[in-house]
């Protein structure tokens, strides 16, 4: 049995056949890129990123937020972004992705601001994809997440707050490339054993080990 919770780190790795240089470049992208992919509930925080993208916007002057929402209407963002970022500064796509191993390459930070966990399962899937390809993932103690993130594995905003999150995001995206990586290598070795193989190899030994089940 495959769960929510579950990866397959062979699909989602730090390079793949291309580096993130070259994803950027494929995709058009020149600049730092905070890319968040998920539902546009507001309980995700999408809303609060859209927001406090402007302050990093302004800080940095060129770092694009790649906003991803496959199969969600959401002109409720769509209209904020309008109102409260430069047009250049965002790019919001609400296609099918059929590979979002590439958009994680091409970002330098994945932004998940969970507001509460209510309704997300223990290890969101996107993050486990995010943090198997070895990103930088920036988000909120909701749930487990906060011992996922723990111990350099990404970075921890305390709280869902404009202010608090601008500061998460603006040191996440200031890291050298070496620390950048470094963060991302501790990502992806936290999230390895939740791979589908892994996974599978546990049930399968649980499995034999009770009566009759070889």
């Amino acid at each position: 049995m495959i769960t929510d919770d579950e990866i397959p780190s062979s699909s989602f790795t730090p390079h793949g056949d291309t580096t993130k240089y070259d994803v950027k470049e494929e995709l058009g992208i020149s600049s730092s890129v905070i890319m968040y992919l998920g539902h546009p509930y507001s309980s995700r925080g999408v809303d609060l990123l859209i927001s406090a993208h402007r302050t990093i916007y302004e800080r940095t002057g060129s770092t694009l937020l790649l906003v991803l929402n496959p199969y969600y209407e959401c002109s409720y963002l769509r209209n904020l972004a309008e109102k409260v970022l430069p047009p250049t500064s965002y790019v919001m796509v609400e296609d099918f992705v059929k590979n979002p191993e590439d958009y994680f390459r091409a970002s330098d930070v994945v932004a998940l601001p969970y507001k509460y966990g209510g309704e997300l399962p223990p290890y969101p899937l996107v993050m486990l994809e995010a943090m198997s390809c070895g990103r930088v993932v920036v988000s909120t103690p909701v749930n487990s997440l906060g011992d996922l993130l723990g111990g350099s594995a990404g970075v921890l905003v305390r709280r869902p707050h404009k202010d608090a999150l601008i500061h998460g995001l603006y040191n996440a995206l200031m890291l050298s490339e070496v620390d950048k990586e470094e963060m991302g290598k501790l990502a992806r070795e936290k999230v390895l054993p939740m791979d589908w193989g892994h996974v599978t190899k546990r049930l399968l030994e649980i499995y034999e080990r009770l009566p009759g089940g070889k």
